[in-house]
């Protein structure tokens, strides 16, 4: 799609919410000049009764999937951020995570999606942000990033945690949810 037709539709849709908008406004300006036409006695015969709204829950299933658990100086490591279960209005369209992990172990980099739907907008000082490239929200299980680990060849035996916290997923609209932290192990052992 060329630059001018992308131009044509952003164009098309401001117009659009522009006549919504005008539209609104004109209802809202009738209503206010027509008012509210209750008698006095029936002020008196009517009780508002509040309605409660039940607070909608939005959530998905986060599960991070890597290729082993185990690894020495040079190793390379694989994760998968999957999700799942999607239950968010429309769907979701942005994530946003804090990858904590030593920097003196491992050497971090971040991809979207093999299909190339998901790709990486920022990362900050750890902070990474993707985003769906087609920028339509989406409810089905997908795969959102690839994230490889690299084990420096100075690396210290032992157990290391690599932690994802402060998840955020956007739906459209920027309303949004959060996820709880998710851990993973990896244990460095000595080369043979």
């Amino acid at each position: 799609m060329n630059i001018t037709k992308k131009n044509g539709i952003l164009y098309g849709i401001i117009g659009l919410v522009a006549i919504l908008i005008v539209v609104l406004i004109i209802i809202l300006i009738i209503h206010f000049m027509t008012g509210d036409k209750k008698t006095e006695e029936n002020n008196y015969d009517q009780e508002e009764i509040p309605i409660e709204q039940e607070e909608i829950k939005y959530d998905c299933d986060v599960d991070i999937v890597g290729d082993s658990k185990k690894a020495k100086a040079g190793d390379v490591l694989m994760f998968d951020i999957n999700v799942k279960n999607i239950n968010a209005k429309t769907g979701i369209i942005m994530f946003e995570t804090l990858v904590d992990y030593d920097e003196n172990v491992f050497n971090c980099e971040v991809k979207g999606d093999d299909k190339n739907i998901w790709n990486l907008t920022g990362m900050l000082d750890n902070y990474i942000t993707l985003m769906r490239s087609d920028l339509i929200p989406n409810t089905e299980d997908q795969s959102i990033a690839k994230i490889k680990f690299k084990v420096k060849d100075n690396a210290t035996l032992g157990s290391k945690k690599i932690n994802f916290s402060k998840m955020k997923f956007t739906m459209d609209r920027d309303e949004s949810f959060t996820k709880e932290d998710k851990n993973i192990e990896i244990e460095i052992v000595k080369s043979k």
